[in-house]
């Protein structure tokens, strides 16, 4: 499965961004162009991506 990348708006500007789904770690961040920087919280990043992950092996199990 690719890697799912979401837009995120930063809060200073209102530009968009483009983040990978597993890279928003807790601690890690987003910096925008105009200087602001998102910080990640939690781990709910990496933890859908596996989800979707394994959602797409089920559905490849089901459907063979």
């Amino acid at each position: 499965m690719k890697k799912l990348e979401i837009e995120i708006k930063c809060p200073n500007c209102s530009r968009v961004l483009k983040q990978r789904l597993d890279q928003m770690k807790n601690g890690r961040s987003k910096r925008c162009t105009c200087g602001c920087e998102i910080v990640f919280e939690g781990n709910g990043g990496p933890s859908a991506q596996r989800s979707l992950e394994k959602f797409e092996r089920d559905l490849k199990r089901i459907f063979k």
